[in-house]
């Protein structure tokens, strides 16, 4: 199990390298999401958070359905444990992702 660990590591580590942009893209929306909601008049993390989560919720399952394709795999080819495992934990990833992105919008609306 250690092994299939390691290996779906290496294969998001090789994933993020490939695609060299992703990250800084990536990192450079959160900030630029924040410093929007901080000096737009961000109100109250409370109120939002919940709309903020249900858009995380629903790109979650989006990504339960598309991130395969980021890997040239399919859903019918995600057989094992692991595959299943390192799948739900990267759609996961994106449930909090876009939750952090969305919060500080969702609170600029409320």
């Amino acid at each position: 199990m250690f092994t299939a660990i390691k290996l779906g590591l290496a294969i998001l580590v090789e994933f993020t390298i490939e695609k060299k942009a992703l990250v800084p893209v990536l990192l450079g929306l959160v900030i630029l999401t924040w410093l929007i909601g901080l000096f737009g008049g961000f109100h109250g993390l409370g109120s939002s958070l919940g709309l903020s989560v249900l858009v995380g919720l629903l790109a979650g399952v989006v990504a339960f359905f598309i991130a395969p394709n980021f890997f040239n795999s399919s859903l019918k080819e995600v057989s094992y444990s692991m595959d299943w495992a390192f799948h739900i934990i990267s759609c996961l990833g994106v449930v909090v992702y876009a939750t952090i992105v969305v919060w500080p919008l969702v609170g600029l609306m409320s």
